[in-house]
């Protein structure tokens, strides 16, 4: 054909079709509508019908940001990973990942531009990119290469008690006749409705599984096999023909949160331990029963969660006795006291739990205050900060849980939380309103040594001065070793501007859980820091692991 071209004709021809090429390719690696910036994904079959399930990332190399499609198909990016928010904008790789129900491996997808996918992954040449944030609300829509069963099973899941937090659902489709491995799973919306799609026609079983990415609830609820069995075996079966069951709904009850202190008396035991056994056992025990319940405390404070129900607790001496086969040991276990009855099983008191709550159960002579009874908030957090040393209370042997931080004090926690390490306080003060007289001199002059504090321009530390929740979150941003973090684009707290001159630390603290602010979305910044509220802070940060990493 090119014989019919003079040529000049020729090398404009072989030009254009190379420039065609060159174009082609470069479209594919950055599609036309790579500038638009997306708030979401929807995924749809070749007949245009939505897939649920589908796990969409993004990533730029470096971080990876994931998410799952529901029953519309749909991703927004506003609501994905509600426990860690993606940032306010994201440019990469879009893959996904998605597993047909009937088919034995999960198949591996590369955004290709337009609706395209094809199978591959982030290093696929034909990959493009794609800019998400949560501002925006156009949807990108993905076209997967299947054909998509019509059957599909759809309902809600309800958590009780309910929570402020984001609640997160996430439903499992079994095989009749084995639990493993999961046919696939979906996330429910925001609200607990859930749907899978493409289920080809016959039975299944389903497995509810939920948690709230909030203070009101923060371990998770407990596990259930449609509808409310704790056994598979004992799980309805949901029968698809060829259409749509609908109706599938699941009620999750919250696990209950135990937590306790041991006091001097455990010292004495080789091994202590708590066992939490049935209620309805009065008058005898089998220490070797299935349905006592171990706990084995970690420098003497246990933090665990249960299933709700009725109680009783033993604390004791619980040593390996003669092994029974290679894995399983028989255990001796002595009980020294059990909860609300001395040593008497019989006058023991029956601990009950409810969904969503926490009790605090400690058990060998903790350490007591007399405005602190039992059950009253940060109970349990406060008797850790007596056990460990870091307060002593007052001489008339209260705690006084309401009565205001003051700066003096605060040095001598956070001295005592360190673990009281040597040091030589100076001779000469360095601020000029705390003589070397002061009780709490050594506490202070450490806290000015390590940069935790570097008092006030002029020249003072004002130790009676009373904490601020903003200088809280200083004092405890650089006693942590001022960590490496990138403060969020926007704030958290609605009373806390990015202009802030703390608001890196109260961020820092936000991220860490040390801190969730108030039921309104506050972080009151100016308001002073109470003793019970302290005693809550410095647990959570004990309770940090990269703290003691």
């Amino acid at each position: 054909m090119t014989d019919m071209f003079t040529r000049p004709q020729k090398f404009w021809l072989v030009a254009a079709t190379l420039f065609a090429m060159l174009v082609t390719l470069i479209g594919a690696a950055t599609p036309a509508n790579a500038a638009t910036t997306y708030g979401g994904v929807r995924v749809v079959d070749t007949n245009g019908d939505p897939v649920s399930g589908v796990y969409i990332s993004v990533t730029d190399g470096t971080h990876w940001y994931g998410f799952y499609s529901d029953g519309l198909g749909e991703s927004r990016f506003s609501e994905s990973q509600p426990w860690a928010p993606f940032p306010s904008t994201v440019d990469g790789t879009l893959l996904l990942s998605y597993q047909q129900i009937g088919e034995a491996a999960v198949s591996g997808y590369v955004w290709t531009g337009g609706t395209n996918v094809e199978l591959g992954g982030m290093n696929d040449e034909n990959a493009a990119s794609a800019t998400f944030a949560a501002a925006s609300s156009t949807m990108l829509t993905l076209v997967l290469p299947i054909d998509l069963a019509p059957g599909s099973i759809s309902g809600r899941v309800s958590l009780t008690p309910g929570a402020s937090g984001a609640r997160i659902a996430q439903v499992s489709l079994l095989d009749v006749d084995t639990e493993h491995p999961h046919l696939a799973q979906v996330l429910s919306d925001a609200s607990g409705n859930y749907t899978f799609t493409g289920v080809p026609a016959g039975s299944y079983k389903l497995l509810f599984q939920g948690s709230v990415t909030s203070s009101s609830s923060p371990d998770g609820f407990v596990a259930a096999y449609y509808p409310g069995t704790a056994d598979f075996d004992d799980a309805q079966q949901v029968v698809v023909a060829s259409g749509a069951v609908t109706g599938i709904n699941q009620t999750l009850i919250g696990y209950s949160r135990v937590r306790g202190v041991l006091g001097s008396a455990a010292d004495a035991l080789e091994w202590p331990a708590i066992a939490f056994f049935p209620a309805s056992w009065t008058s005898s025990t089998d220490w070797d029963s299935d349905e006592v319940r171990w706990v084995r405390p970690l420098d003497g404070i246990f933090d665990t969660r249960f299933d709700p129900g009725s109680y009783r607790v033993a604390f004791g001496d619980r040593v390996t006795g003669a092994a029974i086969g290679e894995w399983d040991y028989e255990y001796d276990f002595t009980p020294v006291e059990y909860w609300g009855g001395g040593a008497d099983l019989s006058s023991s008191k029956v601990l009950t739990l409810s969904p969503g709550r926490s009790t605090t159960v400690n058990g060998l002579t903790p350490p007591t205050f007399s405005d602190v009874p039992q059950g009253k908030p940060f109970d349990f957090e406060i008797t850790w900060l007596a056990s460990t040393g870091i307060t002593t209370g007052y001489p008339n042997g209260s705690f006084d849980p309401y009565g205001t931080v003051s700066r003096d004090a605060m040095a001598a926690f956070l001295y005592r939380f360190r673990g009281s390490p040597s040091f030589t306080a100076p001779a000469a003060s360095p601020f000029s309103d705390v003589p070397t007289s002061n009780p709490f001199y050594k506490e202070i002059t450490w806290l000015a040594s390590t940069g935790i504090t570097t008092g006030y321009p002029d020249g003072t530390f004002r130790p009676f001065g009373k904490v601020s929740r903003d200088a809280m979150a200083a004092f405890l941003y650089r006693f942590s070793g001022s960590p490496e973090f990138a403060a969020p684009g926007a704030s958290p707290f609605s009373d806390v501007p990015t202009s802030n001159g703390f608001y890196k630390e109260i961020t820092w603290l936000s991220s860490t859980g040390i801190t969730t602010g108030y039921a309104d979305g506050t972080f009151n910044v100016y308001g002073t820091v109470s003793r019970d509220a302290m005693a809550a802070f410095l647990y959570r940060l004990h309770s940090q692991p990269w703290l003691w990493s």
